[in-house]
């Protein structure tokens, strides 16, 4: 392989196909995607397709209410189904601490247009008749956030993509990079190399050592998250709940499964993709507390995936220090895909020169040693 491109994108998950969708839509299409393996390889085909627009701070809030309405349209546009099910999430309250911060995030929320309420616990039963109410105080509820299928989402991007000419390469690992004169000139992979006028490093936890080789520190670090998925049954559980305090979550898919995962805050932070007995003891005693039905649901498969985490908790997003053309975009902290849309915008606007559609301060590199943080706390595991 020996490739040409006014764009090359390492990384063939969420954020490396948005943003090469807004390129194209832009009129860019001379791109390369870099795939060390599969479409979905990482985090952006092991998570549980959750968009939720109910967060702590203002930058996660405009980013996912964006990234809604991305959703809304986008299967139509690329003529793929993505299955976005607007079921609400219904977040459960368990303690008053908890909910005299529901009320902060909420008075936020509502500012920003983002139309979250206050349920009682016979309200939010109203909407989940299965769940106990005497494990909660209330719950947060918005009705337009939602689940899509990660796969989906991914395929459509790639066939749309592949049919205006964005070139997509599977299974061609990132080896290096050639860099003259505080560019990089090259990228080298083990099918050949990639002559680029802009890079951009979108590879999820791997972000991280793609950066240093080319003497770049990036303060992120990869967290282990199990997940499983159960047999099918009726369709009864609309909403994704979930639960701060307790760090689980959990639907009910179009086909009837039960998806969901926990995290283990005792866990040390690590590349490790295996399971562990572990996560399905504490998922079923959390998850049947919740819904006390569950007890007679059959666990089918599990599986883990990484976070890619960042110490605020919220992405980084700039372009690399002393390196002209090369880019960067990760640390999403567990919601990758649901803000992937407003990160293609932003991505796409920075690689062209162009003002991006969202104010890119809050995303930079160097906030980290300025000390500009204000640490995202609505995050689950």
């Amino acid at each position: 392989m020996e490739e040409k491109a006014k764009v090359a994108i390492i990384g063939g998950g969420v954020t490396g196909l948005f943003t090469a969708y807004y390129l194209a839509k832009k009129g860019v299409t001379d791109v390369v995607v870099l795939e060390k393996k599969y479409i979905g390889y990482g985090a952006s085909g092991r998570n549980g397709g959750g968009v939720r627009q109910q967060w702590g701070t203002r930058e996660n809030i405009e980013l996912t209410k964006a990234s809604v309405g991305v959703f809304e349209r986008i299967a139509e546009e690329v003529n793929y189904p993505i299955w976005f099910n607007q079921g609400g999430y219904l977040i459960l309250a368990h303690t008053e601490e908890e909910k005299r911060e529901f009320e902060r995030m909420r008075r936020l929320q509502n500012s920003l247009g983002v139309k979250t309420r206050w349920l009682e616990p016979e309200e939010a039963r109203e909407i989940v008749p299965e769940i106990n109410t005497d494990f909660i105080i209330g719950a947060n509820y918005n009705p337009t956030d939602g689940v899509l299928q990660p796969f989906l989402l991914l395929w459509g991007l790639e066939k749309w993509l592949r049919e205006r000419g964005v070139r997509i390469y599977t299974y061609t690992p990132v080896t290096g990079f050639r860099v003259e004169d505080g560019r990089v000139r090259k990228v080298l992979t083990e099918r050949g190399t990639v002559e680029a006028e802009n890079v951009m490093i979108a590879a999820g936890t791997f972000c991280r050592d793609l950066a240093a080789q080319l003497g770049v520190s990036i303060p992120t670090r990869p967290e282990r998250h199990e997940a499983m998925c159960t047999e099918g049954m009726r369709r009864w559980l609309k909403p994704m709940i979930i639960s701060f305090r307790y760090g689980i979550y959990f639907n009910q898919t179009y086909l009837g499964e039960i998806v969901g995962g926990i995290g283990n805050p005792r866990e040390r932070p690590g590349l490790n993709l295996s399971t562990s007995t572990w996560f399905l003891q504490a998922f079923s005693t959390i998850a049947t507390k919740i819904i006390p039905k569950f007890r007679h649901v059959r666990i089918l498969r599990q599986w883990a995936g990484c976070y890619d985490v960042s110490p605020d908790r919220k992405p980084i997003m700039d372009r690399l220090p002393g390196l002209e053309n090369v880019f960067v975009s990760c640390g999403y902290s567990g919601h990758g895909v649901m803000i992937s849309p407003a990160v293609g915008m932003i991505m796409s606007s920075m690689m062209l020169g162009e003002k991006p559609p969202f104010d890119p301060a809050p995303y930079s590199l160097d906030r980290f040693e300025r000390g500009a943080l204000e640490v995202e706390g609505a995050v689950v595991g």
